[in-house]
């Protein structure tokens, strides 16, 4: 208990206090980056720091450092009242009971001690960037940079509970830490959750109904979002429905209880953003692109808005898409809408932008950083009639405020003739990944040499088929494998690749999931190469068609990664083969899977961040149901929380379910259930 307790103190013998080497209960840190005792600046009466002796002043308290003190307190009051019973008490029996008094005092010093640095743990992610024991501050008027040491932890290692994040969700997984869930966590995972059920609530459109009584919606797909709000100190969670003709966006937070309406609006671009707000169109109607590939307008008086009233009257919503501040629509007709979702910029529902072509659109996806939309479209050569897919990369401009100013379309073409099926992005928005829809093709295309570089030359990365058997290229065929495709994965009942997703930053994983006749689990599979999303690496060794010939002539960018192979490290056959979603958690713990029959299957993987090999250990239980989808645009949007704790849920049927490993003990909280237990 001694050495203990004076490693305790050592912590809070700052530099400067009076008397020298004393204890300080109340520790604050000046503007200079130095950290003394509050209650001497204050009676110092100057402005001078007494460490560094430079012009500062109060900032805030160091809430970690005082609640030590008071702990260090509490120990010492706790060990003189035991000495002194001991004192009184000198038997055998009083002496074993000062010893368990001992063990249970160390038990709880402990526990304290551990939720101590859980709050520490959440100080520092709160404090700016670069913040850390040994480091230079500049914030005084002079600009002269002053070095602060804090004292060594010595074998208190703070260091694995804050880990080093690349992007903001990472970040925002440490923003509502809270100790007792952490612990639900612990206990739950993966096993016993909590579920929570609401019903979308009735929208404005019900009143038009013919027969209220039937209850006649039946969204054609669905797209969900989260995130931690710092304002607010909660999960902020969106979702969408839509059908033929209409759009409806629900919000949903702990505090409100319920998923409540945002706004709704028509395929013909009137909306309702309000409580008692009528249907109206946008007073302004946004940007609009309308991409002929080359070709000319009709005549010279050519209005785009009037070419965009006269598609909006007759087209039909296909896929939607949903970030924190986007809403896409994609229908037929050639359109896409980007619609306002941030309450914060402006009129829930209003055009942001919208881009008109004469070909279909296929998929569509946003990035994580909201600054790409890129879509999928397949266009017909005039003199052979073949498809030709194209991917539409759309660049948005924005202020400092996210208001987009402009847009400007980047036009890709995809080295392959077979149509697109699904596209996503990367975590840092850097790259592409597609796949096809006959022959279960998936490629990666690089967007970006640097972080902050503009989209003008895209190269492909890697390609690769999901059939493809482990031999090596060939001569005939660089930068393809050899195939020996079956017949049946080309049937209409066998749809191929349905979902693909890049795994956690910085881990160059991919997830592929499909529906096959031929029993072919869903797969993690590991690129062999440099860190995406680090950008960095030797050029690659892979042709590229999406460049031209006076591009491909300038030279190879620095920044270009290079995949040499790929590694299976997971397969997952015990969920069967018609999945439809897959989804990783930010605690790089767990799979979640989606079927065909809307069955939610989590698999738990240990080490799937930092492991290089296969994964042999992994627990799969059955999450729960949802509405079963004929076709994989019809399958529920699925999304963790920013802590991994969460998992929310939203079908066809407007059933939103929130499955929580984070509400209660099982065995102590009657509404924690187990999970049905598919494979140990």
């Amino acid at each position: 208990m001694d050495i203990k307790t004076s490693k305790l103190e050592h912590l809070l013998r700052l530099p400067g206090a009076e008397p020298p080497g004393s204890v300080v209960a109340d520790a604050s840190t000046l503007s200079c980056g130095c950290v003394v005792s509050e209650s001497q600046f204050l009676a110092s009466g100057t402005t001078h720091c007494p460490v560094c002796a430079s012009e500062s002043v109060l900032l805030k308290p160091i809430e970690p450092l005082r609640e030590l003190y008071k702990l260090v307190a509490q120990i010492e009051t706790r060990r003189g009242s035991s000495s002194r019973r001991s004192t009184r008490h000198a038997s055998v029996d009083s002496v074993a009971s000062s010893q368990q008094q001992q063990q249970q005092q160390q038990q709880a010093e402990s526990m304290d001690l551990g939720s101590l640095f859980c709050k520490l743990a959440k100080e520092e992610n709160e404090t700016p960037k670069g913040r850390g024991p040994e480091q230079e501050v500049s914030n005084s008027p002079n600009k002269e940079k002053k070095k602060v040491v804090q004292p060594e932890l010595e074998s208190i290692q703070v260091g694995p509970l804050v880990p080093d994040r690349s992007t903001e969700d990472d970040l925002d997984m440490l923003s509502g830490l809270n100790e007792q869930e952490e612990y639900n966590f612990s206990q739950c995972f993966p096993f016993h959750r909590k579920l929570t059920s609401f019903q979308a609530p009735s929208s404005k459109f019900s009143k038009f109904s013919l027969r209220p009584s039937i209850k006649s919606t039946r969204y054609n797909a669905s797209s969900l979002c989260t995130r931690y709000d710092k304002a607010t100190g909660e999960e902020i969670t969106t979702f969408v429905l839509i059908t033929d003709k209409r759009w409806e966006l629900y919000t949903y937070t702990p505090s409100q209880g319920k998923p409540s309406l945002l706004s709704c609006g028509k395929s013909t671009g009137e909306y309702s953003y309000g409580a008692n707000a009528e249907f109206r169109m946008a007073a302004k109607p946004g940007l609009t692109i309308k991409n002929e590939f080359g070709g000319k307008s009709k005549s010279d008086s050519y209005d785009a808005s009037e070419s965009v009233h006269s598609k909006l009257k007759s087209w039909v919503h296909l896929s939607c898409c949903l970030s924190r501040r986007f809403l896409i629509l994609t229908g037929t007709k050639g359109v896409v809408r980007v619609l306002n979702a941030d309450p914060v910029l402006g009129d829930v529902g209003a055009p942001v932008y919208t881009y008109l072509t004469n070909f279909p659109i296929r998929c569509v996806s946003v990035a994580p950083k909201e600054n790409l939309v890129a879509c999928g479209i397949t266009a017909r050569e005039r003199m052979s009639g073949k498809q030709q897919p194209f991917i539409i990369l759309h660049q948005l401009e924005m202020e400092s405020s996210h208001k987009v100013t402009a847009v400007h379309p980047l036009t890709i073409t995809v080295p392959y003739r077979d149509p697109l099926k699904v596209i996503s992005f990367n975590s840092s928005s850097t790259h592409l990944i597609c796949c096809t829809v006959y022959e279960m093709r998936y490629f990666i295309i690089r967007l970006r040499a640097t972080a902050t570089s503009v989209c003008k030359k895209p190269i492909l990365l890697w390609s690769d088929m999901r059939v493809a058997s482990r031999q090596k290229f060939t001569d005939e065929m660089p930068g393809d494998r050899s195939y020996d495709a079956n017949v049946d994965d080309q049937m209409m009942d066998s749809e191929g690749i349905t979902d693909i997703k890049f795994g956690l930053p910085g881990t160059n994983t991919i997830a592929i999931t499909n529906s096959s006749w031929n029993s072919r689990p869903s797969l993690l599979v590991k690129l062999e190469g440099p860190p995406i999303d680090t950008l960095g690496g030797t050029p690659s060794n892979i042709s590229s068609d999406l460049l031209s010939k006076e591009e491909g002539d300038e030279g190879d960018d620095e920044g270009e990664s290079q995949i040499t192979d790929y590694d299976v490290m997971l397969k997952v056959p015990e969920i069967g083969s018609s999945i439809y979603r897959v989804q990783f958690s930010p605690r790089g713990d767990s799979i979640l899977f989606l079927d065909k029959s809307g069955r939610l299957f989590l698999v738990s993987t240990p080490n799937a961040r930092t492991s290089s090999r296969s994964q042999t250990k992994k627990i799969i239980v059955l999450l729960g149901e949802a509405a079963n989808a004929v076709r994989p645009n019809e399958a529920a949007s699925m999304a963790y929380s920013s802590d991994g704790g969460k998992i929310f849920v939203v079908d066809r049927r407007g059933l939103f379910q929130i499955f929580d490993f984070t509400k209660g003990i099982p065995g102590k909280d009657p509404d924690v259930i187990k999970c049905k237990i598919v494979s140990v």
